[in-house]
């Protein structure tokens, strides 16, 4: 849906933290709770170089940023939806931040609680993205210091394979 509102932001992302892509997908969490009591919500997984941000398409719905310091894991998934079978990851986190529930800015609301999200993309495929999201979550797992030089080589390299074709 394009005429969508855009509720993200990158002055939501913390002080360094750089946004790297985004794609559509479906958010289900494995372990509901009262930011996302919903079974199966659409909308954009934005993937930035310290968290994953969530955008639901409904503004009832809160943005949901999973920092890579709080993610215990993330796991790719197969399971069998209707009769297709759906690529999944799943990801565990330790803790996680909820901003502008109702699409009304306020302060976020960080939640310190185990829980556990399924994504699936919905125009793309998961090894078209999942690489990138592993080096980020191995990177951000590094010392302070060794954790930014790591996202900086990542962002880098990935920058510099970017090909612009221009026709004449």
């Amino acid at each position: 849906n394009f005429a969508m509102p855009r509720r993200f932001n990158l002055l939501q992302l913390d002080f360094g933290e750089e946004y790297v892509e985004d794609f559509a997908c479906f958010h289900c969490p494995v372990t509901p709770s009262q930011y996302f009591p919903l079974p199966k919500v659409r909308g954009r997984l934005r993937i930035c170089s310290l968290s994953l941000v969530f955008e639901p398409e409904s503004s009832d719905i809160p943005l949901l940023k999973l920092p890579f310091r709080n993610i215990t894991s993330i796991e790719p998934s197969r399971h069998n939806n209707w009769a297709a079978e759906e690529e999944t990851i799943v990801i565990t986190c330790s803790g996680l931040v909820a901003l502008r529930l109702d699409d009304v800015p306020a302060p976020y609301i960080h939640a310190n609680m185990e829980s556990s999200h399924s994504f699936s993309a919905l125009h793309s495929k998961l090894e078209n993205f999942l690489p990138l999201l592993m080096q980020l979550f191995a990177a951000a797992r590094l010392p302070s210091d060794s954790s930014r030089s790591a996202i900086r080589h990542i962002l880098d390299e990935r920058r510099e394979n970017i090909v612009f074709v221009l026709q004449p």
